[in-house]
């Protein structure tokens, strides 16, 4: 555990006694007491995180004054172990692996590194939104991303809405990734669920960050699927400790993996608190969040249309059905690869009202999109009539719904296959 600039002690232990290894020799004992471990302040360096300390012990004891021993990563105490990130969940990033050279040229340490963001970290990044902030670009855009998706996965897909909505040039704005662990498999939706839970203390430290630390004038929060349930405990987290001032100006909520129930009892008109407008899309065709439903016994879910809020009427909040549009096959991620939607993304964050976006239109308490014709360019949408588009094929529609049933199917008899053998 890196130790903080401040100089407080870590809270974590940085090193662990391999089971099943030698044990350690006289002297040179692992520590587990990082309290009583005076902290030095690390910095980074050729980009590799911050390394863990090991002390000189006698007899599990700290010697008076806990004398330093030496850094991990001296040829003449470690092996100098690097990661291989093979999966890409560690964003390119290089981490020791400590490996203890002990008597018999054995390991004796099978380290469990838990690194802690040093305060330097958050000063350089928030020191570089500030260097790209001006006059003409001063908004950000936080993207949430959703279920199933690793780090590199979501950091693709948040340059690709920002490049597809022109956000640096058209609207002045400047994108950030919030990324929560999520484990980027179809069989790790528990385990998500779970991440997504303990994720909500750091999403509202950094919105702390942004709000208090950077240039930026204007806020706005996309959240996708199962990042709308990080979002939606983070935010009632801080209404129920009473803070209720405005931090974004649209939060925006796409296909929301959310119980609706528990969407339309606690964060129907409490999200209008914190947000100058809150948007919902919807769809009712969504496999994803169909398979999710039947996995709760048919409890629905806010990004369906059978979550019933699209009838509900509340100031502050907007819900738009998107199951007009043309989608992926799962009918998931409409939020980014759809230019009708993008175009209506696009005229939210110019701050346009729901009766001033011409690509919807009013159905009841509620919008719905209009046939899926997107304009030819979207920097003048919100001002300009439709220019329509070659559109596909009649039979595309009749292949994609006959497909649907197969899909879902498929997905149901995969998740019940897992659970079996698990």
């Amino acid at each position: 555990v890196p130790p903080d600039v401040a100089g407080a002690a870590p809270d974590l232990t940085a090193t662990q006694p391999g089971a099943g290894q030698a044990p350690p020799a006289a002297g040179a004992a692992v520590v587990d007491q990082p309290a009583a471990v005076p902290a030095q302040p690390q910095q980074t360096r050729r980009g590799q995180d911050c390394e863990p300390v090991v002390y000189r012990v006698l007899n599990s004891v700290l010697q008076p004054g806990g004398t330093r021993m030496t850094q991990m990563g001296l040829p003449e105490f470690d092996w100098n172990l690097l990661n291989t990130d093979r999966a890409g969940t560690l964003g390119g990033r290089t981490v020791r692996l400590p490996r203890g050279r002990l008597t018999g040229g054995t390991s004796m340490v099978n380290a469990t590194i838990a690194a802690r963001g040093a305060p330097f970290d958050f000063d350089r990044w928030a020191a570089s939104v500030n260097a790209a902030t001006s006059d003409t670009v001063n908004q950000a855009f936080i993207y949430v991303h959703g279920y199933a998706t690793p780090f590199d996965d979501a950091a693709r897909r948040t340059a690709q809405v920002a490049l597809d909505l022109d956000l640096d040039v058209a609207l002045g704005g400047i994108p950030m990734l919030f990324s929560w662990p999520s484990r980027g498999t179809t069989q790790g939706y528990v385990a998500d669920l779970d991440s997504a839970d303990d994720a909500t203390d750091a999403l509202n430290a950094f919105i702390d960050i942004v709000r208090s630390r950077t240039a930026v004038q204007r806020v706005h929060l996309i959240a996708h699927s199962m990042g709308n349930r990080v979002v939606t405990e983070a935010l009632g987290e801080r209404l129920s400790a009473g803070n209720d001032g405005r931090l974004f100006d649209e939060l925006i909520m796409a296909a929301p993996d959310v119980p609706a129930r528990r969407f339309q009892s606690r964060f129907l008109e409490t999200l209008p608190q914190l947000a100058k407008r809150v948007t919902l899309y919807v769809a009712d065709d969504d496999v994803a969040l169909y398979v999710s439903r039947a996995l709760r016994d048919k409890d629905p879910r806010a990004g369906q249309v059978a979550g019933g809020l699209l009838d509900v009427e509340v100031a502050g909040f907007n819900a738009i059905n998107a199951s007009s549009l043309t989608r992926d096959f799962l009918a998931h991620s409409y939020h980014a690869n759809n230019d009708s939607m993008l175009s209506d993304i696009y005229c939210l964050l110019k701050g346009a009202d729901a009766n001033l976006r011409p690509l919807i239109e009013p159905v009841g308490p509620a919008w719905t999109f209009r046939e899926d014709r997107p304009p030819s360019d979207r920097t003048d949408v919100c001002a300009s009539p439709i220019t329509p588009v070659e559109q596909a094929p009649w039979y595309s529609d009749l292949l994609y719904w006959a497909s649907l049933p197969f899909a879902v199917l498929v997905l149901i008899w995969w998740l019940r296959r897992r659970r079996a053998a698990g």
